[in-house]
């Protein structure tokens, strides 16, 4: 799914974005992710910071059977239509990882949902604004 973040420093930048303040759909989610090809679910939590104009930087850290963390990183790009930012990105993991990823989702200024496929699977991403 994503790739494994042994030497993160995913919780310190997400405890720092938490003091911050943000606009817009900017700032720390938090929820889970469950597979709809396998069953498999487990926490997540996500830092988004703007990346121009209609894109965010995804930073996402899941975890997978209660204890593995793993990290990355993908540009969303969208559209906003005030109260709703729909979204979408790619990102290529690599062979080993699955290939190719395609997200897509929407966001309001408290719910983040998402879904991204593969060739192997496709999961749901579901968080909420961390204030």
């Amino acid at each position: 799914m994503l790739a494994a973040g042994g030497c993160s420093t995913f919780n310190h930048d997400y405890d720092a974005a938490l003091r911050r303040q943000h606009a817009g759909i900017a700032g720390c989610w938090s929820g889970t992710w469950s597979s709809e090809s396998n069953g498999h679910h487990g926490t997540l939590r996500c830092i988004l910071t703007p990346h121009g104009e209609n894109a965010y930087d995804a930073r996402f850290r899941a975890v997978y059977c209660g204890l593995i963390p793993f990290e990355e990183s993908v540009l969303l790009t969208g559209t906003d239509s005030g109260d709703l930012w729909r979204f979408r990105g790619e990102k290529d993991l690599g062979w080993l990882a699955g290939g190719i990823y395609q997200y897509t989702g929407e966001a309001t200024a408290t719910k983040f949902m998402a879904r991204y496929t593969s060739v192997h699977d496709r999961r749901i991403f579901e968080m909420t604004r961390h204030r």
